[in-house]
């Protein structure tokens, strides 16, 4: 099957998009797929096992105008047996869908979260006036993605008649690439926690409210705190992703300064790009509320960094106002870590499958939910991320879903 992928921007900023569909593309390669992205912007070299189409941007570059793509698309439309396109509001996504409905050519669209009520909001004049081509497009569809049923809603609910051609099949993650953290330390490792100063033979109390387990000998293989492990005795919460306001920072931050006793001794590391100048505001509210000397920006981070820093984290928090599904969660328990998120996120299972925790996101319950995380003894907490890792491999793992793809696109 030829599958020809199309989407606005595929630069690296596009981070979330890029990495689902970069993810689709290879593992519907490796099934023997012939598989293109076709998008606006700067060349890029093919990967290994699917091509890559750039089309220079043109005048008057907005909405990711390109007269090459209103060129020469068809042409790679022609081509293909079916077309996927990603996200709303541009110019690559009406023009792509136009194309395969004139060559009769089966259409699936996914919206990538665009439709999600709290971003229409944004920039809604804009919106409001380009909906009627959004909607034309969506509606010539055969089949409509959605990567949660949180996001199914959405999409019901902008365009209720196209309720019956909504399908939901989660984002995937390759289960093989995130390894799990291998939490049970080994003789090396328990030296090396004596060797940050830790008395292992002592039943020191401080360590213990942070879940250290002391044990007889240095020889001993022993589960502890991979915080510990790897910073000391200051265990920290971790959240990964853009710094930006729907993603509920500021909600981290004063639900953290309320976490009193259970959280002294903890840090929390934000690590992701900075959006629409978040970062300063962030920075001016940890030292208003005086938690500044617990908070740690470190900026982007590359890959490997993101899993080394997975592998450390006691916990990995997402505050977010919204998400139509949310990557790190999946990349997080892959990596065997428990998760808390907020119940604006479609992650209820984080409950119902014991490896996290899911509650409301208003900055009193969001405290609570950390200082539940903060006093869980590393052991239940390692516990949990075991069955977090074994949940996606039951069911996130792409294998698995390019099945479901395949018949979509059939």
């Amino acid at each position: 099957m030829k599958i020809l992928h199309i989407v606005a921007d595929h630069a690296e900023h596009s981070a979330g998009v890029r990495s689902v569909l970069e993810a689709m593309a290879e593992v519907m390669s490796e099934r023997g797929h012939e598989v293109t992205i076709a998008f606006t912007g700067q060349s890029q070299p093919d990967a290994d096992r699917f091509s890559r189409t750039a089309f220079t941007r043109s005048f008057p570059k907005v909405l990711f105008y390109s007269a090459a793509m209103r060129r020469d698309l068809p042409g790679l439309v022609s081509k293909a047996d079916v077309v996927h396109v990603h996200s709303n509001w541009t110019f690559p996504v009406w023009w792509g869908c136009r194309c395969a409905k004139r060559a009769g050519k089966r259409l699936v669209h996914s919206p990538h979260g665009c439709l999600d009520p709290l971003k229409l909001r944004h920039s809604a004049w804009k919106k409001r006036l380009a909906t009627p081509f959004d909607r034309q497009a969506m509606a010539g569809a055969d089949v409509i993605l959605a990567a949660s049923a949180l996001e199914q809603s959405w999409i019901r609910e902008w365009h209720p008649n196209l309720a019956d051609r909504i399908q939901v099949i989660p984002f995937g993650i390759d289960t093989q690439q995130q390894k799990g953290s291998g939490l049970e330390l080994q003789t090396g490792s328990a030296r090396e926690l004596c060797a940050f100063g830790y008395d292992l033979m002592a039943k020191d109390k401080s360590a213990q409210l942070h879940g250290l387990t002391p044990f007889a000998s240095a020889d001993d293989s022993v589960v502890t705190d991979k915080s510990a492990q790897n910073h000391g005795l200051t265990p920290f919460a971790l959240f990964v992703g853009r710094l930006h306001p729907l993603k509920g920072l500021d909600l981290l931050l004063e639900a953290w300064a309320q976490t009193g006793q259970a959280g002294a001794g903890w840090e929390l590391v934000i690590a992701g790009p900075d959006e629409q100048g978040t970062r300063a505001g962030l920075e001016k509210l940890a030292q208003r509320l005086g938690i500044q000397d617990q908070v740690r920006f470190p900026g982007p981070l590359k890959k490997e960094q993101v899993l080394e820093e997975y592998h450390k984290a006691a916990f990995v928090v997402l505050p977010s106002r919204s998400e139509n599904f949310g990557m790190v969660v999946l990349e997080a328990l892959a990596s065997e870590v428990p998760v808390l998120a907020t119940q604006n996120t479609p992650w209820d299972s984080l409950e119902t499958e014991s490896c996290g925790w899911w509650v409301p996101g208003e900055v009193k319950a969001l405290s609570e939910g950390l200082k539940k995380a903060m006093i869980t003894p590393a052991r239940e907490r390692q516990a949990m991320g075991r069955k977090g890792r074994a949940y996606v491999e039951q069911t996130f793992d792409w294998n698995t879903l390019a099945g479901q793809l395949e018949a979509v696109y059939r």
